[in-house]
Parts: structure tokens; C-alpha cells; sequence
């Protein structure tokens, strides 16, 4: 049981709740033209995702721990799901797989083939892919987007989660007084700093990625493979910690140990 529940909504922002409540209440129903220019703002991106500038070259770390447990994760999937699917034929056979990624193009999806989601699975190399992305999707890549948020944006000079006057549109025309008559009040303020902590805090039934406290797999290869696949991720993290303690502003943001096994929230 989650302590908390944020719902986020894409669509209609008038039927969502706790979340979008909270940017109502600070922007008010007159806010899209705000909210449209924050979320076009790449500093917050650049930052979570761990970019830096060092001896002249770019580090991009988000880049190297990301590819990194893509890498590992798949591997882990392929030895999966080979030790049920040995060929081609034995995935397309699978009725109740097939339906699965349909009954996900359909109705997750509206089946908009635009999307690049497919509408069944013809290879194992496609379901191979296809269950790595959704592993990763869930747990590292919603890490690296949501735990940094209080760290960047719990100083509001970088993320104003609201805007009392519109965006100046010619470089030049700001003084100090109109910037304070721009940035939200401190009540604003600190509703959205109260969010952006909510939604980085660690849930408080934290389940470490790469952990299974319920027994799916009870046969002897798939549970081997279970702690091959923790083993390298205690490596990468062991890694991430040495690279760490060299750097000025380490990037924690991916260390399998900071991980949750799946969107907690």
C-alpha cells in the first residue's frame, strides 16, 4: 500500500487530482500559456539528466548509467524469455501474449500506429526490446526524470512553478523589480516546492530494483538468472559510487541501489 497518491493527467487537467489541484490552485484555469513555457525550459532536463563540463569534454552521465542498465536489463530479459520462447514461431503462437501487446496498442494506446507501439509480436528480438523498454520505462527512466525534481527545483529561481506576469519576449527588457513581479508569491512558492519534495521523497515501501519479494519464478534457471542479473547490477552500482566520489556534483540519480522496481506513486 502507497502512503500517497499523486495523479497526473495529460488531457484534462480540470478531472485530475492532488496534483493537478495543486497547479490549478496556483495558476489558476488561466494558466496554459505558463505551463506550455515551463515545460519547454531544458535547464531542469540537462540537470536531472546529469550532463557536466569537465577538462574540456562533456560527461554525460545520465547518458553512460542509462545505456548502461538498458544494457543489463536486456541481457536479462533475453535469458528470460529464451528459457520459454526458443524460436520465432513459439512468440507468434502465444495467443495470450499476442493479445496482451493488443489489448496495450489498443486501448493504452488508441491503436494510433503513429505511436510506434506494436500490435503484436512477430520475433523474439521485438519482444526481447519490447520488454527491456517497459522495464526500463517504469523504474530507471522514471528515476532519472522525477528523483532529481526537489534538488533542482526546490530553489525556485530555477523551475517557478507559476508566473504572475508573462515571459519578457526581447532579451534586455528585465530589472530586478520586474523579475520580483513575475516570480510567484511565497505561498505559491511553497506549494510547489511542498509537490516537487512529494513527488523525489522515497516511498515508504521502497523495494529496491532487481528485487522480487513475491515468488513468480520458482524454477531453478529463471531464478539463477535473477541473481546473475542482481550481481551486475550491484557491479554498475559499485561503479556509479567510485565515479561519484570524484566528482564536485555527483549524479545519484541512476545507482540501481537509488532505484524503485517500478513507479511507486
Amino acid at each position: 500500500m502507497v502512503d500517497y497518491e499523486v495523479t497526473v493527467s495529460t488531457d484534462n487537467r480540470l478531472q485530475a487530482t492532488t496534483l493537478n489541484n495543486i497547479y490549478l490552485k496556483l495558476v489558476g484555469t488561466d494558466g496554459e500559456s505558463q505551463r506550455k513555457w515551463l515545460m519547454g525550459l531544458k535547464g531542469a532536463t540537462a540537470f536531472i539528466r546529469g550532463a557536466s563540463w569537465t577538462n574540456s569534454a562533456w560527461y554525460f552521465y545520465y547518458k553512460d548509467d542509462g545505456l548502461r542498465l538498458w544494457e543489463i536489463i536486456h541481457r536479462f530479459v533475453e535469458r528470460v524469455l529464451g528459457h520459454y520462447y526458443k524460436s520465432d514461431t513459439d512468440v507468434q503462437k502465444d495467443s495470450e501474449l499476442q493479445k496482451w501487446i493488443w489489448d496495450i496498442f489498443e486501448h493504452g494506446f488508441l491503436s494510433q500506429a503513429s505511436t510506434g507501439i506494436p500490435q503484436g509480436f512477430s520475433t523474439m528480438t521485438e519482444l526481447n526490446k519490447f520488454v527491456t523498454m517497459v522495464i526500463f520505462t517504469g523504474s530507471c527512466q522514471h528515476a532519472a526524470v522525477n528523483s532529481g525534481q526537489y534538488d533542482y527545483g526546490g530553489w525556485m529561481l530555477n523551475t517557478p512553478s507559476t508566473l504572475q506576469l508573462p515571459p519578457p519576449t526581447r532579451k534586455g527588457t528585465t530589472s530586478e523589480e520586474t523579475m520580483l513581479q513575475t516570480f510567484p508569491d511565497v505561498n505559491t512558492t511553497v506549494q510547489g516546492m511542498s509537490t516537487m519534495w512529494l513527488l523525489s521523497k522515497q516511498s515508504s515501501d521502497f523495494v529496491p530494483f532487481g528485487e522480487y519479494p513475491e515468488e513468480h519464478f520458482t524454477e531453478e534457471i529463471p531464478c539463477e538468472l535473477i541473481k546473475d542479473f542482481q550481481a551486475e547490477l550491484k557491479k554498475l552500482s559499485s561503479d556509479i559510487k567510485a565515479r561519484n566520489s570524484t566528482l564536485k556534483l555527483p549524479y545519484l540519480y541512476l545507482d540501481p541501489t537509488a532505484l524503485e522496481n517500478s513507479v511507486a506513486i
